[in-house]
């Protein structure tokens, strides 16, 4: 599809998905915290991990980050009341132990010592041993993984950007994840030559959030079919 272009998708980021995450606040009673928690999650948190990998090539989340990520999944998506208690009695150290170790798992693929999809596999189920931390956060949890050199981001298992691909209920198992969302948000990625794959998650997230009002919004799931086709070995 012509209108798949790099250029194309990060101007959709810039200019609209503002709008589209201010639209989705306004649905809210604090009509701040969703704003607040993107740009926290976006900027500072990014920037954190970032430089904990550039000064110690390892990762890990404090329990502080991950509670401040399932509320800003939780202000994003669909609210669970239960979530964020669930995950506050997860233990300080522990919480570290299972981050590092899964991001860990995951710089095997960054330093090419195992296949992509072996490494995203391993990591996922790495933090779903945390209390209260299933498929979806945990895909969040790997999607922070700073972007080196030309290897993949993973992308968040949004429910949005899920629902844009598919007319199919979710039932958030990793197998789901892995077999169905991901090779379409890959072939998307690879027709616009974009390795960060949350990209791709933030410009489907939008579309879907616009086709919600604006009858002119693209459909991707046909796009992504023919994108798919052949299937590139995913490393």
């Amino acid at each position: 599809m012509a209108f798949l272009t790099k250029d194309y998708i990060l101007t959709t980021n810039k200019e609209e998905y503002p709008k589209a995450l201010k639209a989705k606040a306004q649905t809210k009673k604090d009509q701040a915290k969703l704003l607040q928690l993107d740009k926290w999650k976006e900027e500072e948190i990014s920037k954190t991990l970032d430089h904990r990998y550039q000064k110690e090539s390892h990762l890990f989340l404090t329990k502080e980050e991950l509670i401040k990520l399932v509320e800003w999944k939780l202000e994003k998506g669909k609210f669970r009341p239960t979530l964020r208690k669930l995950v506050s009695s997860n233990d300080e150290t522990v919480v570290k132990q299972v981050t590092g170790r899964g991001y860990d798992t995951f710089i095997a693929y960054i330093q090419g010592k195992e296949e992509f999809l072996t490494s995203v596999k391993k990591s996922l189920e790495e933090f779903c041993t945390l209390k209260g931390v299933g498929p979806a956060t945990a895909t969040l949890i790997l999607s922070l993984f700073p972007s080196v050199g030309d290897k993949k981001v993973v992308p968040f298992f949004s429910d949005e950007s899920f629902m844009y691909f598919n007319d199919i209920k979710i039932k958030y198992t990793l197998r789901e994840y892995v077999d169905i969302y991901l090779p379409k948000v890959e072939a998307i990625g690879e027709e616009a030559g974009i390795n960060d794959l949350s990209i791709i998650e933030k410009f489907t997230w939008t579309l879907f959030m616009k086709g919600k009002t604006d009858s002119n919004t693209p459909n991707l799931k046909r796009a992504s079919e023919d994108s798919a086709a052949p299937t590139k070995r995913r490393k």
